[in-house]
């Protein structure tokens, strides 16, 4: 009887782990948020100019601000799998300050999804707040942050 079980079980065993991994839960939120949770949203971003930001944005050959340009597209890139972590990179917070939400803080089952644009003048984050069962719940669609820069 025990060797009975135990070669069920050692049979079994090996199946357990491809069962546990194909295993996927989807949580659905019956909430939507209202304009002023997507205004607090809003205003927690934070994208500005250091003041060594600014002297090199305006060091007059128009290099600094290609540079700054280039240091937030590469800065995106590296953290585009988590881009919580682009507002505690120490190159980047020499020259920028960018902040925002905590995404753990937005409702249950909502992402914050961002995006540097530096073809303009002046830089801006694209963002927006979705979930699986509303989409994108931005007013307008697509909000955008500008870089401020302090003169």
């Amino acid at each position: 009887m025990q060797k009975k079980f135990y070669l069920l079980t050692m049979t079994l065993l090996p199946t357990l782990p491809l069962v546990a991994a194909s295993c996927k839960t989807k949580i659905l939120n019956n909430v939507k948020l209202n304009s002023s949770q997507i205004e607090n949203i809003r205003k927690k971003f934070r994208f500005e100019l250091t003041n060594a930001g600014i002297n090199k944005y305006n060091d007059g050959s128009g290099n600094g601000k290609e540079e700054i340009k280039k240091l937030l597209f590469d800065k995106q890139e590296q953290y585009k799998s988590n881009i919580q972590k682009i507002k505690f990179d120490q190159e980047l917070r020499k020259y920028v300050i960018i902040d925002f939400m905590d995404v753990n803080n937005l409702p249950l089952g909502h992402e914050l999804k961002l995006r540097i644009v530096t073809d303009r003048e002046l830089p801006v984050i694209r963002w927006t707040v979705s979930c699986a069962q509303f989409g994108i719940e931005n007013p307008n669609g697509v909000a955008e942050e500008v870089l401020l820069e302090v003169s």
